[in-house]
């Protein structure tokens, strides 16, 4: 499993409509040979299409930057700091302050916050 999310960021609309209406009319196309029964004629449509494919494959996965994967951030390991205190203190029969408890809830609440914005940014072209 990969430690990145990807998520789409410099694709245009416009750029990302064509590339789809020229893969739905090959679509089509291909669509068209087999009800005639020209299985040669669709394969053939295919591999001589399959590079302008696979190019277009790598233009998007360049133009996808990658977000790290939770754990790896900063904010991850001050969420899990702080819920380990609270663990310990609980164990211990030691009651956190209040201030604190709520300090903690602010930042788990902003980590997660944090990250929806991040990928969420992320996601609009």
């Amino acid at each position: 499993m990969s430690d990145t999310t990807n998520v789409a960021s410099d694709i245009t609309p416009g750029a990302i409509s064509t590339q789809v209406l020229n893969d739905i009319e090959l679509g089509k196309q291909v669509a068209a040979l087999l009800a005639k029964g020209d299985k040669l004629s669709a394969i053939k449509l295919l591999v001589e299409n399959r590079a302008t494919v696979e190019q277009q494959v790598k233009e998007v996965e360049a133009a996808i930057p990658a977000i790290k994967a939770g754990y790896k951030t900063t904010e991850f390991w001050i969420v899990v700091i702080y819920v380990l205190i609270n663990v310990v203190f609980t164990y211990l029969k030691v009651p956190l302050p209040l201030g604190d408890d709520i300090t903690i809830g602010a930042i788990i609440a902003a980590y997660g916050t944090n990250r929806q914005i991040q990928k969420t940014q992320a996601q609009t072209p």
